[in-house]
């Protein structure tokens, strides 16, 4: 271990999460396989450490700097997998939900809610499309985690998604993938 994580446990933290993430997200190499890092990814996650959340957290309010090897979208992805096996984690959407505001963070963690299912996120995701401020890659992306969380409160948002005139073409196709996955399309406001 580092001596840093001893003075400075958030550095540390982020410094270990983003060794981690880049292990996971970097190429897979002629020695390494997908059951591997699945296994890896398994390992870290079996505790739910308390560093790698807080190290998740801090790298979304602050993309670090990647290697060239390494895509941020690559980085991406492995964030919205393991948040979403912290999803048991209590303090989960108390620290995620902020992070909405961040427009760095926006995208991620609209879409780490989708897996970690809470049905309680539902409400801040709506707070989020009221705004008017969502672009195209976040509407398909609120759209899909709707579609993922389930339930009465997803399925109306949805339909009220679906009504929008301006609707890019992307999102209208996930808002329809959604409600198809919840079970129809009509709207249960209408008699």
């Amino acid at each position: 271990m580092s001596s840093s994580w001893k003075t400075d446990p958030a550095a540390g933290a982020r410094a270990r999460t983003l060794e981690t993430l880049l292990e996971l997200a970097g190429p897979l190499g002629p020695m390494g396989s997908i059951e591997a890092r699945e296994a890896r990814r398994g390992e870290v996650t079996s505790r739910a450490p308390d560093w790698l959340f807080d190290g998740l957290v801090s790298i979304l309010t602050d993309r670090p700097d990647l290697p060239a090897t390494v895509s941020w979208d690559d980085v991406e992805l492995e964030i919205v997998d393991l948040l979403g096996a912290l999803s048991a984690r209590p303090d989960l959407l108390a620290r995620l939900v902020p992070l909405l505001d961040r427009p760095s963070a926006r995208r991620t963690v609209i879409e780490a809610l989708g897996p970690i299912g809470d049905p309680h996120a539902v409400k801040d995701l709506e707070r989020m499309y009221d705004r008017g401020q969502l672009d195209a890659d976040e509407l398909t992306r609120l759209a899909n985690s709707l579609g993922e969380i389930g339930g009465d409160a997803a399925a109306a948002l949805l339909h009220r998604i679906a009504t929008r005139n301006n609707l890019p073409p992307e999102a209208r196709a996930e808002v329809d993938l959604a409600l198809e996955r919840l079970g129809g399309t009509d709207d249960p406001a209408d008699p």
